[in-house]
């Protein structure tokens, strides 16, 4: 069978249409037709798409080490190649056919990419200096590090938190019910202004204009905020947990 971008286009569920962020659906998602086709003419898999998807995230964030401005520019439009990469294993995986853990691999690829990307951003910023950051200020290093440790860390709080919610409640519909409620609007904020929104035009014009410190220090304020926020809402449950069941006991 021939995978035109036809083919794709006209499978693409609207359910999904209406998840993605505004840039994704009126730019990555159309160029993520095309990308689609060649590597599924070319035999590739959904999961073989996100382990290259991996690859690219590292050489993104690799290009960043190198203290060079072209390098830096060139690792911002490797996080664009990335996200279009993203679009693609997911159009494959629909369209053609759904892989064994397709979503565990591909949330691999974008978790490797927020690790590594920031502390080489703040490295960048560190060799070539910014608008806040004089070049040789290790600050701004710490800050990058600090944007690359806080996103993957939140999500392991979340994801530890259902885990042990199926566990006490002995109840799979807990981890929906929690998603719902906090998930729902936080997956809306990250889709426009997380790597599917404004992240990617964001680093691009940022690296162009050597202004990768003040990319740093937003996106640190972000996910530290969202990692906080995490923190506290899932102690709140789990206190609230303990006390409602303490009472049930008591009477």
């Amino acid at each position: 069978m021939k995978y035109t971008v036809k083919y794709f286009y006209e499978n693409f569920p609207e359910w999904k249409r209406k998840k993605d962020s505004v840039l994704v659906r009126y730019f990555f998602r159309p160029i993520s037709f095309v990308f689609a086709s060649l590597f599924a003419s070319l035999g590739f898999t959904a999961n073989g798409v996100s382990m290259f998807s991996t690859f690219v995230a590292f050489l993104a964030s690799a290009m960043f080490v190198i203290p060079n401005h072209i390098c830096h520019i060139v690792g911002a439009c490797l996080v664009a190649v990335w996200m279009i990469l993203d679009c693609v294993d997911g159009n494959i995986a629909r369209s053609v056919k759904k892989q064994a853990f397709g979503e565990f691999v591909d949330s691999c690829s974008s978790y490797c990419l927020i690790a590594s990307l920031f502390i080489c951003v703040g490295i960048a910023a560190y060799n070539s200096g910014g608008v806040l950051f004089s070049a040789g200020d290790v600050t701004i290093v710490i800050i990058g590090a600090l944007a690359s440790i806080a996103d993957p860390l939140s999500r392991l709080l979340y994801q530890k938190y259902l885990s042990c919610a199926k566990t006490y409640e002995n109840d799979t519909n807990t981890a929906q019910t929690e998603k719902g409620k906090l998930r729902k609007l936080q997956d809306r904020i990250d889709k426009e202004i997380g790597l599917n929104g404004i992240f990617i035009p964001g680093i691009i014009v940022c690296a162009i204009f050597n202004w990768l410190d003040i990319f740093a220090i937003v996106y640190c304020c972000y996910y530290v905020g969202e990692l906080l926020v995490s923190l506290f809402y899932f102690n709140y449950k789990t206190i609230k947990y303990n006390k409602s069941h303490q009472i049930e006991e008591n009477k």
